[in-house]
């Protein structure tokens, strides 16, 4: 059982040491001019949607902030209107 133990625990060492160099050869290599743009369009594209999301985001307080403002008017008109009364 040791014995199986031990080459199950190997075998697992050797997996983690092969994609743990595999990444650090991946990290060391120069990146492409393919490889560039695409992470630039990818980067660009995140960007936008981080852009429409505040935008959206702005624009439902705007509208929150405004239904707040007019329930307030009415609020108001109505106190007033029981002032008069």
């Amino acid at each position: 059982m040791s014995l199986l133990l031990r080459s199950i625990l190997q075998g697992l060492g050797w997996e983690l040491g092969k994609t743990a160099a595999k990444e650090a050869v991946e990290a060391a290599r120069p990146e492409t001019d393919a490889e560039k743009k695409a992470r630039e369009k990818a980067e660009a594209k995140a960007r936008r949607e981080a852009e429409k999301r505040a935008a959206a985001e702005a624009k439902r307080r705007a509208k929150e902030a405004k239904q707040r403002e007019r329930e307030v008017d009415r609020e108001l008109a109505a106190l007033k209107k029981r002032m008069r009364d």
